[in-house]
């Protein structure tokens, strides 16, 4: 028999002795029984909020050798929402730490591959909906990270409360030919400037760091490859932000030069090169 996770200091152990299946026992009264116990050091994380910078940290590794052997070691997110109840995020939500991209294992926890202790790791989550969570960090171990690992827990739990602030009431990005065409097919040969009003709520800086202009072809199964706009024989064009009360806007344009080859081809906005969810596509056939 082995005991693990005993602690140090004074313990008491009790020993049953139950009737096998025909009803007797094994083990004779006055026979010695020997067991061990395994000393286990629990490991530690930090969460905390810096400058609405999601920081969470390993600050120690658990030692149980009985345990973890041929065990992974995984940090838990487990997300409830602010007064405590239960959350389902969005199948597009995404969640990287330390580098890594989280790994989703029911529609409120995610794990994170751990190998060492470490120091000023930021959280970041992708298309998260809206609302106020709380966050609870704590480690666990397991084979398969798709296996029932959440409760082999192994360290403290380290908690905080996040508001995710998702403006619901526009879209984020918005987009419109300005003028209108009267065709999406372009003859080759000929050049034609396409004129964009781009119209964000967001603020200035997010706007100039995160709008941008991509020209996609169509290859083989319908799927959209970038190209290079110069050598594919593309002039954009990205005017000045005008600030408008409570949305930025800004005048662009896309010209399509005779030397663009024949094929269907898209111009892409998009806020956010880590999602694809207000993006906003403009597709031309050239023939």
């Amino acid at each position: 028999m082995s005991i693990s996770n005993a602690i140090s200091g004074s313990r008491n152990v009790t020993f049953t002795l139950l009737p096998d299946s025909e009803g007797t026992s094994s083990i004779n009264m006055g026979t010695k029984v020997s067991y061990s116990y395994t000393t286990v050091t629990q490991g530690a994380v930090s969460a905390e909020l810096l400058n609405k910078d999601l920081q969470v940290n390993v600050t120690k590794l658990p030692t149980d050798q009985a345990n973890l052997a041929g065990q992974n070691l995984y940090l838990m997110a487990e997300l409830k929402t602010g007064s405590g109840g239960d959350v389902s995020v969005s199948y597009r939500t995404k969640a990287r730490w330390n580098q890594q991209e989280g790994i989703w294992i029911s529609k409120d926890k995610v794990l994170f591959p751990v190998s060492a202790v470490t120091s000023n790791q930021t959280v970041t989550f992708t298309d998260l909906p809206g609302g106020t969570y709380t966050m609870n960090w704590c480690l666990v171990y397991g084979k398969d990270p798709r296996g029932n690992i959440a409760g082999n827990k192994v360290s403290n739990t380290a908690s905080f409360t996040y508001t995710n602030t998702v403006l619901t009431d526009r879209p984020l990005l918005d987009v419109v030919l300005n003028p209108k065409v009267d065709s999406y097919v372009i003859p080759q040969g000929t050049q034609t400037k396409l004129q964009f009003h781009l119209e964000t709520s967001c603020n200035q800086s997010e706007t100039d760091k995160a709008v941008s202009i991509t020209i996609e072809k169509q290859g083989t199964l319908c799927n959209f490859i970038p190209v290079d706009e110069n050598s594919a024989g593309f002039v954009v064009w990205k005017g000045s932000l005008i600030h408008q009360a409570t949305t930025f806007t800004r005048e662009d344009a896309v010209t399509f030069t005779s030397a663009v080859a024949p094929g269907t081809y898209r111009i892409c906005f998009s806020m956010d090169p880590g999602s694809t969810e207000d993006n906003v596509y403009f597709t031309f056939i050239v023939k």
